[in-house]
């Protein structure tokens, strides 16, 4: 994406991931930013244009996986959609409870096999575009 001209921000709370995140996106400029920490504790708001995707691979726990997506798209106006890759638990959990007001449609797009990652990821995991209602 950022080679198509887009700006990107990383927010990575492990330093080891963050640290190759970096040295991954360093050639890329002021187009692409790295920022060691929890999602939770930085201000999206600031950092963010209005129309801006998530693109992630959310922790593999589902309830993690399912308190940050609550969490970005609660806390910032300016995330529109996003594509993530989440467990497929998180994607059932938003499914059996669509009718509680959480704002967000979640639609699968395709499987990954837990194979696909290394280590190999705990759960099957789930594609899913996501969307404000």
């Amino acid at each position: 994406m950022v080679q198509a001209g887009c700006r990107i921000w990383a927010v990575e709370k492990d330093v080891r991931l963050g640290t190759l995140l970096l040295d991954k996106l360093r050639p890329f400029g002021p187009r692409a930013r790295v920022t060691i920490a929890d999602v939770r504790s930085v201000d999206l708001d600031g950092g963010l244009e209005r129309g801006s995707v998530l693109l992630a691979i959310l922790p593999f726990d589902w309830e993690l996986s399912s308190a940050l997506t609550e969490h970005i798209f609660a806390s910032t106006h300016n995330v529109v959609r996003g594509l993530v890759v989440i467990p497929s638990r998180t994607l059932d959990q938003y499914r059996a409870a669509e009718g509680e007001g959480r704002g967000l449609r979640l639609e699968e797009v395709d499987g990954i096999s837990r194979r696909e990652f290394w280590p190999q990821a705990p759960a099957p995991l789930r594609v899913v575009s996501i969307e404000r209602r």
